[in-house]
């Protein structure tokens, strides 16, 4: 009886190993705007949208085929429904390595590009941007 035990237990590790490798794969380099010095944070409500807008100034010109993203150097997290533990975690993290002045690489998510006119920005074409899921942040 304890070999199936020990067998089940042994099986789940496995199992959990393979995901969590599969979770932190880095992403393919199309779905990262890499080398960019943070210049703002923001976290907002507009629109019907709950925000968290990045600022950034990018190493080299930025072609991800989304218009506020390439001419106004912004991505952003949005949802439709109330913040959540996770959003405020996403928040804290962009704030320390704004803070530190770090390097990092954005993480893009798929390809969702927002120009919605219920976001104006000055200067530019109204809209979130590409949306982001993460960063990597070097140690400069």
């Amino acid at each position: 009886m304890n070999w199936i035990r020990s067998s089940v237990i042994w099986g789940l590790i496995a199992v959990a190993y393979s995901l969590s490798s599969a979770a932190i794969a880095a992403p393919p380099s199309s779905q990262l705007i890499k080398n960019v010095k943070l210049k703002s944070v923001a976290l907002y409500d507009q629109g019907g949208y709950r925000i968290t807008e990045v600022r950034f100034e990018p190493s080299s010109p930025v072609n991800t085929g989304c218009a506020p993203t390439d001419q106004l150097n912004l991505v952003s997290y949005w949802r439709t429904t109330e913040h959540t533990v996770n959003f405020a975690l996403r928040v804290s993290h962009w704030m320390a390595a704004l803070s530190s002045g770090a390097t990092v690489d954005i993480i893009l998510e798929g390809t969702a590009c927002n120009t919605s006119a219920s976001i104006p920005n000055e200067g530019g074409p109204s809209g979130m941007g590409r949306m982001f899921t993460g960063m990597r942040v070097h140690a400069d």
